[in-house]
């Protein structure tokens, strides 16, 4: 009988692999390429379109203006659910959120 624990094992690491290698070339897997950026300029904005957009349109990121707080728990929860972030990384991300998309941050373009 088959058992869906035995491919979770099997299959689980090439998920992460191909994820890697779209990001490599580019590629935006769930339509967000070729979405203008609705976002404000600033360090760090490319690394945001390239690791939130994997998942999320960018109006989506524009249009959340949350605290330090808010957006350090929804950062941590995109890692937890495998966005493939390192910590220097992660830590760009975060930064850019708070500066420019917090309830105080710059004016959307």
């Amino acid at each position: 009988m088959w058992s869906g624990r035995r491919s979770s094992r099997r299959y689980g690491w090439w998920a992460p692999a191909l994820l890697f290698v779209l990001i490599g070339f580019g590629i935006r897997p769930w339509g967000a390429s070729g979405q203008t950026s609705r976002l404000p300029e600033g360090p760090g904005v490319e690394k945001v379109k390239a690791f939130c957009s994997l998942c999320h349109g960018l109006d989506l990121i524009a249009q959340q203006r949350l605290n330090r707080a808010g957006w350090t728990r929804i950062v941590d929860q995109m890692v937890e659910f495998g966005a493939p972030v390192l910590p220097d990384t992660q830590q760009e991300i975060l930064t850019y959120l708070i500066t420019f998309l917090g309830p105080e941050g710059a004016q959307s373009p």
